[in-house]
């Protein structure tokens, strides 16, 4: 229950219950003859369709009479717009219709395709991962037998003193020495070239048989079945078209409205009226306005909840929601 029906709800309720409520209420009625308007006495005949039931007589409420002037305002966007707006909701919901039935036969059909087009595209791939694997196996191979030809330690080793080497030849104070061990760097080194180029075009052939995969597989399997998209949603209902149309009426966001028309309603279904006299707790008073229960006050909200009321009735005529 929102903040707004729950007050309304806790007045009604303490109305009702208050030690000796029955009389204390026959009395505010009889009270109420005099001090509220007659207009006021007889709201329950200028809105027939709401509860027969007698007033709720209290001393303010908590929305001004400017304030309940807006949401009138509101109300009577809310009874403009809902008509159009479900003329034009029901022609979408019948357009949606058709969208929806042909989307479900355009994606029948697109299963089937796609079933097929899996099905090829799954032997071509298996094709596919084996070729891979081949060309990989080719590259660790050519990688192991590097490993395997090649004295690690003894290398290192050996680059060392060419490096060393070739640092003498270069200022032209090498040796014999030094220029055999750089021809047995090099010597060293030639089945290393020779593996690595052999692992370095594996490699190479590898990159270029995963890179042209797409082509191979529209090639045999066609191009891949493109899933057809989804109607869009039906959009806003036209209860909260009508409802942003009363809001944007009243000048107020659309929470704020809802909460405030939430508690007008919840006045104007509980029969409220306010007597005449000044407030004592200035509830519902607005700066420069004063309390909606001095006599000006209490009759420009009874005004007020009584064009609500009617406002009521009409929107329940034409069927917009409450």
């Amino acid at each position: 229950m929102s903040r707004a029906r729950f007050q309304c709800a806790a007045l009604l309720l303490f109305l009702t219950i208050a030690p000796g409520g029955a009389r204390h209420a026959a009395a505010q009625i009889g009270r109420l003859k005099k001090v509220v308007t007659g207009k006021a006495v007889e709201s329950g005949k200028l809105a027939a369709c709401m509860p027969d039931r007698p007033p709720t007589i209290v001393q303010s409420i908590s929305l001004s009479p400017a304030q309940i002037a807006k949401i009138n305002a509101g109300l009577d966007a809310e009874l403009a717009t809902h008509s159009a707006a479900r003329k034009e909701y029901e022609q979408r919901l019948k357009a949606s219709e058709k969208e929806n039935e042909a989307y479900q036969k355009a994606h029948a059909e697109w299963e089937k395709k796609n079933e097929q087009y899996s099905k090829c595209a799954d032997k071509v791939q298996e094709a596919e991962a084996k070729k891979s694997d081949s060309l990989q196996a080719r590259t660790d191979a050519a990688g192991d037998r590097a490993k395997a030809e090649v004295d690690e330690e003894r290398m290192v080793k050996l680059a060392e003193r060419a490096q060393a080497a070739a640092e003498r030849v270069s200022k032209g104070v090498g040796t014999a020495e030094d220029r055999a061990t750089l021809a047995e760097f090099q010597k060293s080194m030639a089945p290393l070239q020779s593996i690595g180029t052999e692992a370095q075009a594996s490699m190479q052939e590898s990159a270029e048989f995963k890179k042209g995969a797409d082509a191979r597989l529209e090639k045999a399997c066609g191009k891949k079945p493109e899933e057809p998209n989804a109607p869009e949603g039906m959009g806003k209902s036209p209860e909260r078209v009508a409802q942003d149309a009363g809001a944007k009426a009243a000048g107020m966001d659309a929470q704020a409205y809802a909460e405030a028309r939430e508690l007008l309603l919840g006045f104007v279904m509980g029969n409220t009226v306010v007597a005449s006299g000044k407030s004592s707790d200035g509830a519902g008073a607005s700066q420069g306005q004063g309390a909606n229960g001095s006599s000006s006050g209490a009759d420009a909200t009874n005004q007020g909840l009584r064009d609500a009321a009617q406002r009521i009735c009409a929107m329940r005529k034409a069927g917009v929601p409450i």
